[in-house]
């Protein structure tokens, strides 16, 4: 699943939560579990099968190359995607009391988690500790060009609630709009629980210019490693 990118049409807001391919966790605070989840296209970028560049060769020279070239991370994949909400006042068994639909002027997080567990009572910014147990658990070298320092290089992103706990300074970074960084959107936030369950998270810009000059709701980036095969990843959202 390595720098796969999923395109997800819909999340709607519900009291139901499962993650992909997961049903049956009880959600807590403002977090709910993403109900619907429609997994679109996936790629990736064709390196292996780009042609090679060549250039005459001749006995006796001796000749200045510079070769550029590109390789696919083997540490991280992408989620890029819109959100749509509805609040809603029902019972257990799904009979609506009363239902707010067409939430306007969408804000919050997305997040996703290896684990369908996550105690959001406990979430906090992930520590050094916890970047040390990530990077084994994503098959991250100390040499690895993309591993977490070299990813999350700030703490610059805008302050933020989850479940009623404040957040700020967190390990961050900014996925890409138009192929390029743009440090003021789609901020990417390393969290984790009590338990070092770790929580990619990324702050919801509601239609605006994303990586691939569409617009897209949000951008996450999450640590997948390539040594262990795909994983299931559990997917929560909250909105403001």
């Amino acid at each position: 699943m390595e720098n796969t990118i999923y395109y997800m049409k819909r999340v709607f807001l519900l009291m139901t939560v499962f993650g992909l391919f997961y049903l049956g966790i009880t959600s807590v605070m403002g977090v709910q579990g993403a109900t619907d989840i429609n997994v679109g296209g996936s790629s990736r970028a064709p390196f292996t099968n780009s042609s090679s560049q060549s250039t005459p060769v001749q006995a006796g020279n001796v000749t200045e190359l510079n070769i550029s070239g590109s390789a696919i991370t083997t540490h991280w994949a992408g989620f890029f995607g819109e959100i749509s909400g509805t609040l809603t006042l029902e019972n257990s068994a799904g009979d609506v009391f009363y239902n707010w639909s067409g939430l306007n002027s969408l804000s919050g997080e997305v997040f996703a988690s290896a684990s369908g567990a996550v105690d959001w009572g406990t979430i906090d910014c992930i520590d050094t500790a916890g970047i040390a147990t990530l990077e084994t658990a994503l098959s991250i070298s100390a040499t690895d060009a993309d591993r977490i320092e070299n990813t999350y290089t700030s703490n610059a992103h805008p302050d933020f609630e989850v479940g009623g706990t404040a957040l700020s300074g967190c390990n961050s970074t900014n996925a890409y709009v138009s192929s390029a960084l743009d440090p003021s959107s789609f901020y990417q936030v390393l969290l984790a629980d009590g338990s070092s369950n770790f929580v990619y998270t990324t702050l919801i810009n509601e239609s605006l210019t994303g990586f691939d000059s569409a617009t897209h709701d949000f951008q996450l980036l999450v640590g997948e490693s390539d040594a262990v095969g795909s994983t299931n990843l559990y997917f929560y959202i909250e909105l403001n």
